[in-house]
Order: C-alpha cells, then sequence, then structure tokens
C-alpha cells in the first residue's frame, strides 16, 4: 500500500448539485477544529475533473485512493448509476475494509439489514446494487439529501450542516463528537482572539507616533457606544411601560396614539441595542406588538411545519388559517367541518401532517376531523372514541388508535390514506391499545399493547409480531426515528402501566379476518429498561438497564437518544455506544416529563410536573437548570430559542448567548414558535395573538404599519445631541 498522503477521498458524481455540496463539505472539513498556524485541519483529495471526459486520468484516481485513509462516497440514485463512481468503490473495496468508507446520502433512501448483514435490496437506492452485500456492519453516513440550496443550506452556522461535518470529523480525527466539536468551538475563538491581537499589535508599530490621538479615538468611540446603550435602554424601558399602559387602555381612544408611540420608541431601541438585549425588548412587548389572530376562544395554535403559517383552532370559528407574512387569514368554519353552527362537541387541538398539508383536530367526542389545509375543506370524520393519532413521514397516512364504548369490543387502529381519501380499520385485540401508532418510511405501521409489539404492513394488511414481554414487564413507550430505521422501547414493571393486563395471546390481526387470531410468537424480554429494536425486527438491544425510564426521544438523524429517568438525564451516541451528557435530577421526578431535541441533535430540552426544567448543550457540554411550578413543556424553536413555560409564566431562553432573554408573567395558556424560530405565538385569556422576536423583522414590520416619527423636541428628549432623524421614512 502506497504511504497516507490524503485523510480521506471524496467520490462524487459530476453534476452541479453534488459538486457543489463536495466543494462546501471539503471546505468544511478542511476548517473544522484547525489550529490557528496549519492551513488546514485534514487533508482531502476531490477531483474536479469529469473522468467519463478524460478517462486517461484513471491512474491518477487510483494513485488517491491509494493514498488516502478513508473514502467518502456521495450516495444517491444518480451515484448508484454512475459507472466510474461504481469503479471507484470496486476498486477500494478490493484493496481496502468496508469500515473506512463512509458514506453522505444525498438523495434516495439507505437502509442496512442487521439481521441478514447487507443493505436491503428492496429500500436501497442510494447505492450500486453490486454493494449492497459487501458490508458486515452497517457503515457511518451522514444525511444531506435535505440540501436543496448548497449556497444557503450548507453554510457553516447551519446546524444541521454542522452537525453532518462534526460527524465526518469525528472519524476521520478518530476522536469523539462531542470532543472534536468543542475543539473546534476552542480553535475558533483562539483564531479570533489571536487575529485580533495581530491586527491590534500591527496597528500599535504602524501607528504608534500617533498613540495618544488613537487613544482619544478609542476613548470617544467608547463613551459615544456607551451612551447609546443607554438610550437604548431607556427607550426599552420606556416601550415596556407603555405597553402596560396599553393593556390597560385597549378599546379606548387612547390606544391607537398608545401603540403608534410604541412603535417609535421600540424601533429606535432596537438600532441601539446588542442583539441580545434586543431580543428580550421584543418579547417583553408581547402585549402590544402583537397581530391578533383570534379574539376569543382559541383553543389550540400551532405553526404548520416548515412555513410560517399559524393554525389556530376555535370551538366557536372552527379553524383559522394565518398567512403572518401575506397578512391573510382563511377561515374554515364549523360547517365546512360538519359541525352544527356554535353547538356540539367543541374542538380541542390539532396535528399536523409533516407537509403541513392536513390538520387532524380533536373535537370533544373524542372524533378526529381531517382538514386539507389547500383545499380548506373536511377530508373524512374518523369516529372512533379517539385515543391518539400520528402520521406518517411521507405525509400519506394518517392513524387513529381507538377505544370502543363497550369494554368487551377491542380498540382498533384506523389508518386514512390522505392522497385518496379511504380508509380501513384494523382491530389490535385488546381492551385498550397504547401509544400513538408509530409510521416508518416503508408504509409500514408499529404498534403495540402493552405486552406485544407488532408491524402491520399498509400494503397486504399483513402483521408480523416483533416483541413480548413476561411477567410483569409491560411496554409503556414505542418511538421510532425519522430516518425509520430504529425503534426505542421503555420496557418497565406492571406497577407502572395504566391499562389492564392481558394474556401473553393476545391476539393481533385485521378487523375482517374471521379466522382465530395467532398468538404472539416473539422474541421475549424480561429484563426492564431501555431498547432498540430494527424495524425490520431480529433481537433487541438494551440500552439502559433501568427500572424507571420514562421517555426517549431521537434526534432529527437517528444517532442521537435522549433517555429520562427518575432520577437523570442521558444522551447516547447510538452509533458508538457512548455517553454525551448526563445530568442527575436534584431527588426525583415525577413519572409525567416531556422530552425534546434539536434537528440537528446538539441541544436538548426535559421539562418535569415536579417542576425541574433541565436544558442541555451537547456541543460544549453544558446544562442549565430552571425551577418552575406546574405543567412545563419546553419547546425548542429554530436551534436558537428555547421557550419555557408554566401556569404563571413564560420564559424565552437563548441558546447560542446561553441565558434567558425574557420573563413574561401572566397567564399564558400556551406559547409556540415558529420553525425558524423568528415567530411565538401566544395565547392570552383566549385571546391568540403573534409577535416577531427577530430584531431586524420587528423594525421592518413596525415601519410598514402606522406610526408617527418623533417630534423635534421629544427626539431631544430621548436622544440628546444626536441630528434628528426620521425613524422610519414612511412614516410623517
Amino acid at each position: 500500500m502506497a504511504d497516507t498522503l490524503y485523510d480521506a477521498f471524496i467520490s462524487y458524481r459530476h453534476d452541479a448539485h453534488q459538486a457543489a455540496v463536495a466543494q462546501a463539505l471539503q471546505r468544511a472539513l478542511e476548517r473544522f477544529a484547525k489550529p490557528w498556524w496549519r492551513i488546514r485541519a485534514l487533508r482531502l483529495f476531490r477531483d474536479s475533473t469529469n473522468l467519463g471526459a478524460r478517462p486517461d486520468l484513471w491512474s491518477t484516481i487510483t494513485q488517491a485512493l491509494d493514498q488516502s485513509r478513508f473514502l467518502i462516497l456521495f450516495a444517491s440514485p444518480e451515484s448508484a448509476r454512475s459507472e466510474w463512481v461504481a469503479r471507484e468503490i470496486e476498486y477500494w473495496i478490493e484493496r481496502r475494509s468496508t469500515d473506512n468508507l463512509l458514506f453522505v446520502l444525498t438523495g434516495g433512501q439507505l437502509r442496512f439489514d442487521n439481521a441478514q448483514a447487507r443493505f436491503d435490496a428492496a429500500v436501497t437506492d442510494a447505492l450500486p446494487s453490486r454493494l449492497l452485500a459487501k458490508f458486515e456492519r452497517e457503515p457511518l453516513y451522514v444525511d444531506l439529501s435535505w440540501v436543496r440550496n448548497p449556497g444557503l443550506d450548507l453554510a457553516e452556522t447551519n446546524p444541521r450542516f454542522a452537525d453532518a461535518v462534526a460527524s465526518l470529523a469525528a472519524t476521520l480525527h478518530n476522536r469523539p463528537k462531542d470532543e472534536i466539536s468543542g475543539e473546534n468551538v476552542r480553535q475558533h475563538r483562539r483564531t479570533r482572539r489571536i487575529a485580533t491581537v495581530a491586527a491590534a499589535a500591527i496597528g500599535v508599530l504602524g501607528l504608534a507616533a500617533t498613540g495618544a490621538s488613537i487613544a482619544y479615538y478609542f476613548e470617544a468611540e467608547r463613551a459615544e457606544q456607551q451612551r447609546r446603550l443607554a438610550v437604548g435602554r431607556f427607550l426599552s424601558a420606556t416601550a415596556g411601560q407603555l405597553g402596560d399602559q396599553l393593556v390597560d387602555k385597549r378599546g379606548s381612544p387612547e390606544a391607537k396614539g398608545l401603540r403608534e408611540r410604541i412603535a417609535t420608541v421600540t424601533v429606535e431601541a432596537l438600532l441601539r441595542l446588542p442583539a441580545f438585549e434586543a431580543g428580550a425588548l421584543t418579547a417583553s412587548v408581547i402585549a402590544a406588538l402583537n397581530e391578533p389572530v383570534a379574539e376569543d376562544g382559541a383553543n389550540h395554535l400551532l405553526f404548520l411545519p416548515g412555513s410560517r403559517n399559524l393554525a389556530a383552532v376555535s370551538s366557536d370559528d372552527g379553524v383559522l388559517l394565518r398567512d403572518i407574512d401575506q397578512q391573510t387569514m382563511v377561515q374554515i368554519p364549523r360547517a365546512r367541518l360538519g359541525l352544527a353552527e356554535k353547538s356540539g362537541p367543541s374542538l380541542h387541538f390539532a396535528t399536523p401532517t409533516p407537509d403541513g398539508r392536513f390538520l387532524a383536530v380533536l373535537s370533544s367526542a373524542d372524533d378526529y376531523l381531517v382538514v386539507d389545509t389547500l383545499k380548506q375543506d373536511r377530508v373524512a370524520t374518523l369516529r372512533a372514541s379517539a385515543l391518539s393519532v400520528s402520521t406518517s413521514r411521507d405525509s400519506r397516512w394518517l392513524s387513529v388508535l381507538s377505544r370502543r364504548s363497550q369494554a368487551k369490543d377491542p380498540g382498533g387502529v384506523i389508518v386514512l390514506d390522505l392522497p385518496s381519501g379511504p380508509s380501513k380499520e384494523y382491530a389490535l385485540g385488546l381492551l385498550k391499545p397504547a401509544d400513538p401508532a408509530l409510521f416508518d418510511n416503508s408504509g409500514r405501521l408499529f404498534l403495540h399493547d402493552g405486552k406485544c409489539l407488532a408491524r402491520l404492513s399498509l400494503a397486504d394488511g399483513s402483521v408480523s409480531p416483533l416483541l413480548r414481554t413476561t411477567g410483569d414487564l409491560w411496554i409503556t413507550s414505542a418511538e421510532i426515528a425519522d430516518t425509520g430505521r430504529r425503534l426505542a422501547l421503555i420496557i418497565r414493571p406492571n406497577e407502572y402501566a395504566t391499562g389492564p393486563a392481558l394474556p401473553p395471546d393476545a391476539p393481533v390481526l385485521p378487523l375482517d379476518e374471521t379466522a382465530g387470531a395467532p398468538p404472539c410468537e416473539a422474541p421475549e424480554i424480561s429484563q426492564a429498561g431501555v431498547y432498540l429494536l430494527s424495524p425490520d425486527g431480529g433481537e433487541a438491544q438494551q440500552l439502559v438497564a433501568d427500572e424507571k425510564p420514562l421517555r426517549t426521544r431521537f434526534s432529527g438523524d437517528g444517532e442521537r437518544l435522549v433517555v429520562a429517568t427518575l432520577k437523570q438525564l442521558r444522551v447516547i451516541d447510538l452509533r458508538r455506544g457512548e455517553d454525551l451528557g448526563k445530568v442527575e435530577f436534584d431527588g426525583e421526578t415525577t413519572r409525567e416529563i416531556s422530552l425534546s431535541i434539536s434537528a440537528s441533535g446538539r441541544w436538548v430540552g426535559a421539562a418535569s410536573h415536579a417542576g425541574v426544567t433541565v436544558l442541555g448543550d451537547l456541543q460544549l457540554n453544558r446544562w442549565q437548570r430552571f425551577d418552575v411550578q406546574g405543567p412545563n413543556p419546553v419547546e425548542l424553536a429554530g436551534e436558537r430559542w428555547a421557550l419555557v413555560s408554566d401556569q404563571t409564566a413564560l420564559r424565552i431562553f437563548d441558546l447560542e448567548e446561553w441565558g434567558p432573554i425574557a420573563y413574561h408573567p401572566g397567564e399564558l395558556s400556551q406559547a409556540t414558535m415558529s420553525h425558524d424560530g423568528k415567530l411565538l405565538a401566544v395565547r392570552v385569556d383566549g385571546a391568540a395573538v403573534v409577535t416577531r422576536l427577530d430584531p431586524t423583522e420587528l423594525r421592518s414590520w413596525l415601519c410598514a404599519g402606522p406610526g408617527a416619527n418623533f417630534e423635534r423636541q421629544d427626539w431631544t428628549r430621548y436622544m440628546g445631541s444626536e441630528p434628528w432623524r426620521p425613524t422610519c421614512p414612511g412614516w410623517k
């Protein structure tokens, strides 16, 4: 073997998209955790020449492959059909270990069948067919198939891209991911400090003769900055006071003038405050700077996934859809939902499909009303005495677990095909179904009755038992990763179970079967803990041995799992089998606990009804606790904010700055953020309002609305000697 010259060889198909992704990834890996004195952290070979046009360069390629430690393959259906990509892979496998082959998924699907020790040919379309059986175990891969605009999506500040880079860098550097991520942050800060010191040193040497003048200049500049900051803080406090007055005077003749004054003062304050304090200002004047969505009776608010459109569920008005950017409102009234006007069942909350097109709205009759937000009409009514609802990740299927009014009737699951409309009902052969049903990415549904976990194929209705518990152990929670490649199960003693004990041969079969149901013939679990299981079946892996696990949550890429127990919160790297972070609760928490993890897998939040809320930064291994009262769900939004709310207040926490920016006391029934973290919707006294948390966006919105520039005497009162100018060009 030739001497190693490159840390990795990047193999990709030479089309515009993959070339842009490959170039961005190479640049990011070369800069990740780079000491300031080195040109690059890693040396990578990326051929920018099309071998189809220059086949004489094959010898150069093989030489580079021989001199590389790793091969990074860009996997996609297009790459799978590329002759030259296939040649590079085959050359590598004939001479090197597949352990040193890493995948970057840019399109299509990869699924590894652990039981067969090969890639699943029925699902995997991103690899050449002759490569599917070449691996004894699942290789490392990162998912960049979400990239649509490489120029924007592959910025190194994008948390999803940064996490993918960190995963690859950890393997190439042979260091744990959290360690190399922390090193990247330290090196970045060190480089900035050194650059600052160097620039300062050069400036001192070059301008030594004018040192006194420079000192005077910087002192004057510092004094001006402090003056502007003081003015900004004064304006911020004034905006808050005016906001309190507006709350008391809503509906009065003075309200319009007060709001315009708040807008003027707020815009000027935002121009002077640092970003951290500006965020606090925008949150502190929620009561004044808002857009009403529903004046009264809003029971539930949610932003449609991937958009800035807000849906409000109202018992009186039906479903309201607000386009925040276009300032338009669409109402789907009760009549179009199949409900009587102003009477009959009330509406509680809604669950969206991942694409945001459909909403499943729960009524007080325990029925789900399925609404098409594009056609603004009802698709179906699932009359099921519903327990829970879930949707498939491709937004095609919606399932509702149900219970019947008579205990002798079995519970079941109703599955609705959203594009075509028809639904089918399956009986589970149990008295009380447990947990929402889970979809993978291959048209299969996973459900359990507490004792038996089974897989239902929506294509042919076949049912396959996967696992059963013994003795007094129950399956109390099940979750599937967004990738559809892993299931996480919590199994605990019967003292934690909420449903009736069932015999181990409880039947699971389609409703229209008339023959007797087969028993749950599946591998047995006889010890409590947290287990991982492939959706294809096989042996379950015990990940945590604990008698009191409570909740689990996968990261977006399915490579990290958050586990909450009565005493601690753990984050586990599933690929390496390592703890990334662990925090002990002060005493025992309650059994009711909510978990959330950001799409990048960096930020973690946990909240319990015992009044303990924990936020974690896994990249820098730091944790923050809050003591709150009552139910307190924590929500992570836009890789930037965390919302921590209870019955008395809303706290907005800045994850990047690692500190709270706002504390909003009041009877907030609900608070939720848009996916980009720039819009906040709250329910206050039954009314639903929206405010903007991004200072730049808030300034633009305020200037586009009614307002008035400062009179010159008022300007002098607030701004002192600053020359007068209009606050917003369009105002008088």
